[in-house]
């Protein structure tokens, strides 16, 4: 089965550092390592974690998976 990895980097530039802030910039990175995002109600699922590193700059990379569907880039609303 074909299958691909993203690998998201996540800067400070432009965010906060503060962990109440609207635009904490580690929040992506720390709601997938905590594991709440395992269990989420119902339906609702988000792409797998794979793993997360963080660099002395403060970029934090993230692997996930690729997840794709049969509709494409462009829902329709009732989606």
């Amino acid at each position: 089965m074909p299958w691909s990895l993203i690998l998201k980097a996540i800067k400070i530039e432009g965010a906060s550092t503060h962990v109440s802030a609207w635009n904490y910039f580690k929040r992506e990175v720390e709601a997938y390592q905590s594991g709440w995002l395992h269990d989420l109600p119902g339906s609702l699922t988000v792409p797998r974690f794979f793993g997360a590193v963080e660099h002395p700059d403060g970029t934090c990379w993230i692997w996930l998976e690729d997840a794709a569907d049969e509709i494409g880039p462009h829902w329709p609303l009732e989606h």
